[in-house]
């Protein structure tokens, strides 16, 4: 898949993604006796628990997901660019797909720091006080984990392991063909550029030789 060949399926993908939430939105408008103000507290009331639910189950871990995830979409748009261009620097597509690799790396580690801080609170919070612990029930320190954040290690580690995957394989689907066509076509440059030289040898030579029986001519 060429670069502009993977710029249209990734165009395709997101226009797709709009129709299907536009054809939703308009389906919801047009059931029987559903007004706009209805259709739209839904939506907010939709959308706050989903908030919520984030905020529940990733806490203070959504800034730095956010922020990496936010650098590897500028990051792969700015690869993709380059990958379109008629003559393309080899240093700045190195650097920027070096760049998109340490965003999937630092996603996978924003996920285990956080499992483990999530795993160390937990622990503290419901096994901390001894005293209590021992006159408590399995369930109650079960729940005190809970309450602790053991939600926190669990849903880092699934987000982080699934972002992760899922920036490598975007990068694969939609980059993969430009960036082996650059890297076999580097590689070959030094061949290339060998057959050049011996080829420019080649033609002084010949015109040396031609010379030099133009010369013998005249003698």
């Amino acid at each position: 898949m060429s670069a502009s060949g993977a710029t249209r399926l990734f165009g395709g993908l997101l226009l797709g993604w709009l129709l299907t939430g536009g054809i939703f939105v308009l389906m919801l408008l047009a059931l029987p006796g559903l007004e706009l103000a209805a259709s739209l507290q839904s939506a907010r009331m939709f959308v706050q628990d989903a908030w919520l639910f984030i905020e529940t189950n990733l806490r203070a871990s959504i800034l730095p997901f956010t922020a990496v995830l936010l650098v590897w979409l500028t990051q792969f748009a700015r690869l993709r660019q380059l990958l379109g261009d008629e003559d393309p620097s080899f240093a700045r597509i190195v650097r920027t797909e070096q760049a998109l690799e340490q965003c999937a790396g630092l996603f996978f580690g924003i996920g285990v720091v956080w499992t483990a801080i999530g795993m160390r609170d937990a622990l503290l919070f419901a096994l901390g006080d001894q005293d209590l612990v021992q006159s408590q029930s399995a369930f109650s320190v079960l729940q005190r984990l809970v309450d602790g954040g053991i939600l926190l290690a669990l849903s880092t580690t699934i987000v982080g392991a699934v972002g992760g995957y899922l920036m490598r394989i975007a990068k694969s689907v939609f980059l993969g063909s430009g960036l082996v066509c650059l890297y076999m076509a580097e590689a070959g440059r030094p061949d290339r550029e060998q057959l050049e030289s011996l080829q420019r040898i080649e033609r002084k030579l010949s015109a040396l030789d031609r010379g030099g029986n133009e010369r013998k001519g005249q003698t």
